[in-house]
């Protein structure tokens, strides 16, 4: 039987729903188990063709589908790809040691179970050390999270895990470094693009590197397409190497103009982002061994070459903007009493 499915785990997620949604609209018909106790997050799900969707209602901590043996066994045939986004699910629930390695070996089982190519695509990313101990993308910064963290290192071993059974079936890592296009809105994405100067200090920034969320699409569209045995290699859809300071600053500014369309951003946004670009800078030469660290000089000429050109483009008049939402949110005034008989 000709594959020509995705399977996704990790609703609600917001990286599985819009990945979902994507790859239906691309043709690609997907396949998206739901626990019951998600199912009320299925408005984001709302506008996707239903004849492109399945949806799976089971148990997506255990990974399973709530299917009978021959069904399972037909969904394990007809799917190309797993994408695994299992360990991002449960990130608000804390959970404890073990349960996601026990969501792995069933993720195992069912690969073992599928008549092959199946290819599982354990959706890990290269953390801004280069560690590779987690998913750290849009979503996760809004979460208030940072890698590392216990959960991120409870995916690298569910990660290694599935690596070890490479002869089994194919697995494939695939790493996607900064995932941006899984926030929830507009402003989740400064805190991302500036983060902490501290933070950004004491790092290595020769990781730091953004996917957007199209890029991881269309891997998936074009594996479904043109199968390929990696043979239990690791894939990098942007290599570290590739993002340079120059691309970042290129990258967030597309960003920020995508998601400024009216240019409703404050001008302080604007030298924010170029005062981060600059501790960014800093911090990579200082790792690199140079002893003339990047002076405030340079920062400050690199916001009069990069950030005033960047608010021309994106901005207007911030107090013009909030007086507008402060005279939206004034209480109506009180109706008059009507004349009494």
């Amino acid at each position: 039987m000709k594959k020509t499915s995705v399977l996704i785990i990790g609703f609600p997620s917001s990286i599985a729903a819009q990945t979902a949604r994507a790859l239906c609209d691309a043709g690609v018909h997907v396949n998206l188990l739901v626990s019951k106790q998600d199912a009320h997050h299925g408005r984001a799900l709302r506008g996707i063709d239903k004849a492109k969707l399945t949806l799976l209602t089971g148990n997506a901590e255990h990974i399973d589908f709530g299917l009978a043996g021959d069904a399972y066994m037909a969904l394990a045939q007809t799917t190309r790809a797993v994408l695994s986004l299992m360990p991002q699910a449960f990130e608000r629930d804390r959970p404890s040691a073990g349960v996601l390695m026990r969501a792995g070996q069933e993720l195992a089982e069912f690969a073992r179970t599928a008549t092959p190519p199946l290819h599982v695509l354990h959706l890990s990313g290269i953390d801004i050390r280069g560690t590779g101990t987690g998913l750290f993308s849009e979503r996760d910064v809004c979460m208030g999270q940072s890698p590392p963290t216990a959960l991120s290192r409870e995916r690298l071993r569910v990660e290694r895990a599935l690596f070890q059974l490479r002869d089994h079936f194919a697995t494939t890592i695939v790493r996607v470094g900064v995932l941006v296009g899984d926030g929830p809105g507009l402003y989740p994405f400064i805190p991302l693009a500036l983060a902490e100067p501290a933070f950004f200090a004491r790092l290595d920034t020769r990781h730091l590197h953004f996917t957007p969320l199209e890029t991881l699409v269309a891997f998936l569209v074009h594996w479904c397409q043109h199968p390929v045995d990696t043979g239990g290699r690791a894939l990098h859809l942007l290599a570290p190497d590739d993002a340079t300071l120059s691309q970042r600053s290129e990258f967030l500014v597309r960003e920020a103009q995508r998601r400024f369309p009216k240019g409703i951003a404050p001008d302080a946004w604007a030298r924010k982002h170029c005062e981060a670009l600059g501790f960014t800078a800093r911090a990579f030469w200082q790792h690199n061994g140079s002893n003339a660290p990047v002076s405030n000089a340079w920062t400050d000429t690199f916001c009069r070459e990069h950030g005033f050109a960047l608010a021309e483009r994106i901005t207007v008049d911030w107090a013009q903007h909030v007086s507008q939402l402060a005279e939206k949110r004034r209480p109506a005034p009180p109706h008059p009493k009507g004349r009494q008989t």
